[in-house]
């Protein structure tokens, strides 16, 4: 599970890439409190995917519902999948 300080560090980011949103100590708290439950891989990764999607700073569920819609081993596979494409463009000279 998420420590205080990995939930505050995904705040941070969150804040720096909405920067026209001012979090208080308050609301913090609460994302604190209703997000420590969720790992820090998919804490990360959700906040990843709510940047990349959300207008406007995400809400502690749409954190949350990003988070764990995420398939860990797809995205490996993915991955994976990507690097072997890669590779075989640079033996293709």
């Amino acid at each position: 599970m998420a420590t205080e300080q990995q939930v505050g560090a995904v705040l941070k980011k969150l804040t720096e890439a909405y920067p026209s949103f001012k979090l208080s100590k308050e609301t913090a708290k609460l994302y604190v409190e209703f997000l420590t439950d969720v790992s820090p891989k998919r804490l990360e990764q959700g906040a990843r995917e709510c940047i990349r999607a959300c207008k406007y700073l995400p809400t502690i569920a749409e954190i949350r519902g990003a988070a764990f819609s995420w398939h860990e081993p797809a995205h490996e596979e993915l991955e994976r999948l990507l690097r072997q494409m890669h590779e075989g463009d640079n033996g293709k000279q």
